[in-house]
Order: structure tokens, then sequence, then C-alpha cells
């Protein structure tokens, strides 16, 4: 079992999800969790991101945040059995998975664990990118715990009920008779022969050879 995990949080519903996973691995093993919160985007104009003066409220707002949120997550780890500790890192515009490779190493951390959207194609690739960026890098497992939405699970749903043309290739509706895009029917034809499925535009069984009806 691993020992050492680091959670980078964001007090989003999909880090949420990856930090309760992450205590129950903990408490399972008996292993020790570090929580990771970057605040890459300090407040400020584009000369003081450059000289690095930040406007001192406002940044300091910023730290008691990410200071608060980080306590809420300790909290609730603990609260789960799961022992914590917590680091808070000021970042200026890397890439997370940048930061969560120095904790790996420093730390140093035996899994890292993300909570991601849950989310497919498009939608998926933007938003779940720090966490790609995080597995392509790291030196240790990674492991992604999807936070399920309404919206993406009916579009999970959707994309598992598509039936593809096999004449055109387009997703179709499972419940369909005739392709959207071409017109090709989407229902199989079954030899009489060997009753094996074939394409609707199939004229011969590609099982037995049989003319198909």
């Amino acid at each position: 079992m691993y020992t050492r995990i680091l959670v980078p949080v964001d007090g989003s519903d999909a880090s949420e999800f990856g930090l309760l996973e992450a205590a129950r691995l903990a408490r399972l093993g008996g292993g020790t969790l570090r929580l990771l919160h970057v605040i890459d985007d300090l407040p400020g104009s584009a000369e003081s991101l450059a000289y690095g003066d930040w406007p001192s409220e406002r940044a300091q707002a910023a730290l008691d945040h990410g200071h608060e949120l980080l306590r809420r997550g300790a909290a609730r780890a603990q609260a789960l059995g799961a022992r914590t500790e917590t680091v808070l890192v000021e970042g200026r515009g890397r890439r997370l998975h940048e930061y969560v490779g120095e904790q790996v190493a420093g730390w140093p951390a035996e899994l890292v664990v993300i909570g991601t959207h849950g989310r497919r194609g498009v939608q998926r690739l933007v938003l779940g990118s720090d966490a790609e960026d995080v597995v392509r890098h790291s030196d240790v497992p990674v492991l992604l715990v999807r936070h399920e939405t309404p919206a993406s699970k009916q579009a999970a749903g959707a994309a598992d009920r598509a039936v593809a043309c096999r004449r055109c290739q387009s997703p179709n509706d499972a419940a369909a008779r005739f392709c959207g895009q071409c017109g090709g029917s989407l229902e199989p034809k079954s030899c009489r022969s060997c009753n094996s499925l074939a394409s609707p535009d199939d004229r011969f069984c590609g099982q037995c050879g049989a003319r198909l009806a």
C-alpha cells in the first residue's frame, strides 16, 4: 500500500472527490496525505506580474483563501481517519505538473491522487488538461478520480447509447432505424443459413458466404 499520497486540491467538487478517495486509501494503508494547493494567479496588473509587485491586500486575501481551503481539506481527511499535512505554493504561471513533480521528488510521494471532471471529448481535454499533464510527467503512479455531474452522466449515457453507421461512421441514436447523415439502414441483416449478423449493406454473409435477403 502507498504510505505517502500527494493530493492537489483547488476547492472544486472534483477536487473534493479526489480528496475523499485519497483519504480512504491512506486510512486503509496507514499512510499520510499531503494536500497541495497552488496559488497560480495572484491578482494584479501585467506590470506587477512582470516585476513580482503584487498589491499586498489582494495578495494576502488570496493567501488566506488558500490556507483556509487547505485547513478545511485537512479537517475533512482527518475526520475520515487519514493523517494529513498541507503545503501552499505561490506560483508564477507554471503548470500544475511542475509543482506536483517538485513535491513528489522532495517529500517524496509514492502516489498522486487527482479529482477530474467526468466529461468526454473536447470538454474533457480542456477541463482535464492539468490532470493529463500530471499523468504524462509524473514519476510515480497517478490515480484520477472522476467526478460525475448530472450533465456529464447524461452526456456519457448518450455516448454509450450511440450507434455508428457502418456506411459513413456518423453516430446515431440507438433507437434509430436509418442514419441521419447518409440515410443508410442501421438494422443489421441476419443470415438465414448460419444466423450470424451482417452489415445492412452486405450482399453476402461474411461467415458462410450465403446470399443475404
